[in-house]
Parts: C-alpha cells; sequence; structure tokens
C-alpha cells in the first residue's frame, strides 16, 4: 500500500486538509462489488462530532457537540484512542479483561479472539469451520470458530445482557451491535452516546452456510458444524431454487453477493457440486440459539 496525504478533502459542507490516507485497490475481490472509491477512517472522523442513526440511514457530523440533542441517549461509553484514533473499549467478557475495537467497517455485530471462548461459561454455542469474513486485504484462512449467547456483556460500565457474539482473529464492535442505536461519536471527551431505538435480537436464522463468488462460481465457504446442514465447506453451488449460480459475469456475481437468493426464503432447493457428483438438497431456515 502507498502512504500519502490528502491536501484538501470535502464531505458535505466540512472541509479536511492534510488527511493521511492509504492508497488501496478498492475494486479487488468481492469487495470491489460495493464500488466504493474510498473509505472515511477515525483519523478524519476524529476532527468533529458525528451522530449515526441506522434507522434513518443518516449521519450527521459538527463541530459543535451541543448541536446535538443527547435527550435519551442513557448510555455513556468511555474509550481510549491510540496512533490513528480508532476508539478502543475495555470490557468484560467470560471472566476476561478484553479490549473491543468500534468498528464502523465491520458488518458484523460482536466479534472476540477465539482464544477467550470458554464453552463452561456461555448459554449455547454452535461451532463453525471455514472463512466467515471478508476484508480489504481478502479472506483469512479457514479455521473453526463460535457462535455463542453470553449472559452478560459489559462495555465499559454498561451492562447487556444476552448478546450474541462469534469468534475470531480480533475484538470488534460492528453495524449489527450499533444498528439498535442511535450514536453520538465525541473524540474530544473521548465517549460513545447511545440511544435505544429498538430491542435488540436474542436469537437468529440461519440455512447454515455461506459462501463467496470465486471465478464467476458460488462456492460454499463456511458452514455450521451440524448434522442438519449437509454442505461442505469448497463445494460449488450450481442452483438456489431455479437461480443458476455459476460461471457468472462479474456483474451477475455482485448482484447475487449484495442480494442472495436465499435472504428471504425459508425453505430453498439448493443443487451443489462435489468432487465429480451433483447432489440436491432441500434445507429449512433454522432458529439458532433461542
Amino acid at each position: 500500500m502507498i502512504r500519502t496525504f490528502i491536501p484538501k478533502l470535502s464531505i458535505g459542507n466540512a472541509v479536511f486538509n492534510d488527511i493521511g490516507a492509504f492508497v488501496m485497490d478498492l475494486s479487488s475481490s468481492d469487495f470491489g462489488c460495493f464500488k466504493l472509491d474510498g473509505i472515511i477512517g477515525s483519523n478524519l472522523m476524529a476532527k468533529l462530532f458525528w451522530r449515526i442513526d441506522y434507522e434513518k440511514n443518516s449521519i450527521e457530523a459538527s463541530e459543535n457537540l451541543e448541536r446535538f440533542d443527547r435527550d435519551g441517549y442513557d448510555m455513556v461509553i468511555n474509550f481510549n484512542t491510540e496512533a490513528q484514533k480508532t476508539p478502543k473499549i475495555k470490557s468484560n467478557l467470560l471472566g476476561k479483561k478484553i479490549t473491543f475495537t468500534f468498528d464502523t467497517g465491520f458488518n458484523g455485530r460482536l466479534k472476540v479472539d477465539t482464544k477467550y471462548f470458554n464453552p463452561k461459561k456461555v448459554q449455547q454455542s454452535i461451532r463453525t469451520y471455514g472463512i466467515s469474513s471478508l476484508g480489504l486485504l481478502g479472506s483469512a484462512k479457514p479455521s473453526e470458530d463460535y457462535i455463542f449467547k453470553t449472559t452478560t456483556l459489559k462495555l465499559d460500565k454498561q451492562t447487556f445482557e444476552n448478546e450474541i457474539i462469534s469468534t475470531g482473529k480480533s475484538n470488534l464492535i460492528g453495524n449489527d451491535f450499533l444498528s439498535a442505536f442511535s450514536t453520538i461519536l465525541d473524540w474530544e471527551n473521548k465517549k460513545i452516546y447511545l440511544k435505544k431505538l429498538h430491542p435488540t435480537a436474542k436469537s437468529f436464522h440461519s440455512f447454515g452456510f455461506g459462501y463467496r463468488f470465486i471465478d464467476g462460481n458460488a462456492q460454499v465457504s463456511y458452514t455450521y458444524s451440524d448434522d442438519q446442514v449437509p454442505l461442505h465447506v469448497g463445494d460449488i453451488i450450481l442452483q438456489i431454487d431455479n437461480i443458476d449460480l455459476h460461471d457468472l459475469d462479474r456483474d451477475t456475481a455482485c448482484y447475487f453477493f449484495l442480494n442472495p437468493v436465499e435472504r428471504d426464503k425459508d425453505l430453498v432447493l439448493i443443487k451443489i457440486k462435489r468432487d465429480n457428483q451433483v447432489l440436491t438438497f432441500r434445507l429449512k431456515k433454522r432458529s439458532y440459539l433461542t
């Protein structure tokens, strides 16, 4: 990557000068399907106060915190920062002290390093295998991880109950968690203000697998280790219901990457290729961690 400075950058009416930046190819891999021209980082955001509201799909920024009405923002989380201004939040989870990164670039809910997982201290858990996340630098290697529900999670001094958390290689708070709140980010006082918008989901529904598009073909990238999930990592998905998912051009693969065929379905017929065999399975969406 190339590191440089942007002499002048305008976002709405705000003008930023001499902002540090990395130059990267944002069109590579599945990430290119988002058609992004750039990513705003914490080093820029730290210069203003921000309010993010996922129900209104809005982001507001101001030089003055008092421009934001904080009535109802009854949860306040303190954070620290490092050189690049990314918020770091102290936490207590499963009897261990953990530092989470507040990361709006992470679309998941909550993730912790697998080394902190203790099956004896959680209510329920699901074992998974494969690649469940994708980043700017590509995907990680396949690994065995878990999705679990914990009784309590403490972020700074705030306690959250029955949270669903996945394991991986890092400790992250992402968009799925924040979507239940209106959020004000205050780098000056190092505080995050949260206003509850709706109840947090305490379970989720899934077919028990996920897939990526590689060279125009949908390939199973992770599965739940469950007797009712017959798919294997590496299976090539030929069809879901009557929709072909193999030998697709770039634009069509991106369309189905962003709009999965199975998203709003409860039952699907899936045809896959494994080694030299073509197999067909009927899958039903299930409730997990209820």
